[in-house]
């Protein structure tokens, strides 16, 4: 075989040397554990509230301090690697995610629980603004589909074993232990990524602490909006949260227009297609979010399951996800990324239109189909999509590129969560048939269903707007 055909035998291949192995390993954690320690801590919720002496609305902060706190540090964890090293500002994130975790399991009391929770997502919000991007770096662009689809499958897996891990460490050990299980991961991680990741010298630029504030300001503001919203309509606080967001976001621009090293160059987004590409993660999840909402009420409320065999149709999307994204890495090095990320959208707006006409008597066999075609679409639209990004921003701004994919995904997720509750706020017209215990009646599940029919057929109609986005952007440049 000659030299140029074991140069092309080894770009068909994902891993080509042990280094190879240990990089996508410990990019896979840090994408594992930044999604499995949102979603294990929801499960003990009740029981913080009763061993702390809180109210449900008070340990509501446990999980919402986590995501206000990841949302608005990640662009700027991003744009601090560009400036100081990835693999600097990555590793540093377990140690200080290590801290906080140790700090959680410890907590005597509510007060010193939410402040180590800040700490611990700020350390997340480190290691997963950068992970994407480190492996970006790592991998020629033939190869790049493939390995961001194992970082995908690594958040899938993340979110699936969640609540069930959870549940078990809840039970053996105590809600301490949901905590403790990140401290040897984290000091693992912190070995192996300052010996296996690339090393990347920083750029000689200030970092834009000021574009950083108001960026995190203005992300807040509008998260608190739109759950305000949703919960409490425009009243005074939802119209602050608002102009809060809209100050900082002019006050942002400003910065970034007069910045000689903005914390994000705008004018990458005078290019069309990355400008679409960044809309579409922000459509996605929107969209499947208002599925997401819901499905846990129509499952218990409608159907009349039990919380187990809920949980188990609910692992449906992740799962089809854990398995197709790898997949959808191996499609994204051979096709084009665009038409790919386009044809996932097609596919989510399919599943959520599938769900929108479940019946009242449906089957776990039927909503599971259907949500085998959300995670199918989901797969199909995220992988490419990251590797269409990360292949637009200039590398040296590849770290800002990989937190504005996490950022659009928040994002998304809080207003499809916001829309889906509005419209069933609307549609219920006050009614607390979801408040009151058991499974609802006819005529009330038949009232649910209609509020959810709407919502995720609304959620249907925007993946298919995203998709015309990605096409048009693809044309316009």
């Amino acid at each position: 075989m000659t030299e140029t055909s074991d140069t092309r035998a080894a770009e068909t291949r994902l891993i080509t040397s042990g280094r190879d192995a240990l990089v996508i390993a410990t990019i896979m954690v840090g994408m594992f554990l930044a999604p499995f320690d949102s979603s294990i801590v929801n499960i003990a919720l009740p029981t913080l509230a009763t061993d702390l002496g809180v109210s449900l609305s008070q340990v509501a902060w446990v999980a919402t301090a986590y995501l206000l706190t990841s949302a608005s540090l990640i662009l700027a964890m991003g744009r601090l690697g560009d400036v100081v090293g990835l693999r600097r500002v990555y590793t540093a994130g377990f140690t200080v995610f290590g801290i906080g975790s140790l700090a959680c399991a410890f907590a005597p009391s509510l007060a010193w629980l939410i402040p180590a929770r800040v700490l611990q997502a700020l350390g997340a919000a480190m290691f997963f603004a950068t992970g994407p991007a480190i492996v970006a770096n790592t991998f020629p662009a033939k190869r790049r589909g493939r390995a961001l689809g194992m970082v995908t499958l690594a958040v899938s897996v993340g979110l699936m074993a969640g609540p069930p891990l959870g549940g078990f460490l809840l039970e053996a050990f105590g809600w301490p232990s949901i905590f403790l299980i990140n401290v040897p991961l984290a000091v693992l991680v912190v070995f192996v990524s300052s010996r296996a990741l690339p090393a990347d010298e920083p750029h000689d630029v200030t970092f834009d602490v000021f574009g950083s504030i108001w960026a995190g300001g203005a992300l807040v503001g509008l998260l608190v909006s739109v759950s305000r919203a949703a919960e409490f309509g425009l009243d005074f606080g939802t119209a602050a949260s608002a102009a809060i967001a809209l100050v900082c976001a002019v006050l942002f621009v400003r910065q970034e227009m007069r910045h000689p090293h903005p914390m994000i160059d705008l004018r990458l987004f005078g290019n069309a297609e990355l400008g679409s590409a960044t809309v579409g993660p922000v459509v996605n999840y929107l969209a499947m979010f208002t599925a997401t909402f819901l499905l846990p009420f129509y499952l218990l409320r409608v159907l009349g399951l039990g919380e187990s065999a809920a949980g188990l149709v609910l692992l449906a999307t992740p799962a089809t996800m854990a398995v197709a994204s790898p997949l959808a890495g191996r499609l994204a090095d051979r096709f084009d990324n665009r038409r790919l990320a386009a044809g996932g959208l097609l596919g989510v707006a399919a599943g959520l239109g599938a769900i929108s006409l479940l019946p009242v008597d449906a089957s776990m066999v039927t909503v599971a189909a259907a949500l085998v075609v959300l995670g199918v679409g989901a797969s199909l639209f995220g992988v490419p999509n990251t590797n269409l990004i990360l292949g637009l921003v200039p590398p040296a701004q590849r770290g800002i590129g990989s937190a504005l994919v996490g950022e659009a995904r928040t994002v998304g997720m809080a207003l499809g969560i916001a829309l889906s509750s509005a419209v069933v706020t609307i549609v219920l017209a006050g009614s607390d048939m979801l408040e009151r215990g058991g499974v609802l009646s006819a005529v009330d599940a038949e009232t649910f269903l209609g509020a959810m029919a709407l919502a995720t057929r609304i959620g249907a109609g925007l993946a298919v707007v995203g998709m015309v986005i990605l096409v048009v952007g693809r044309r316009r440049h």
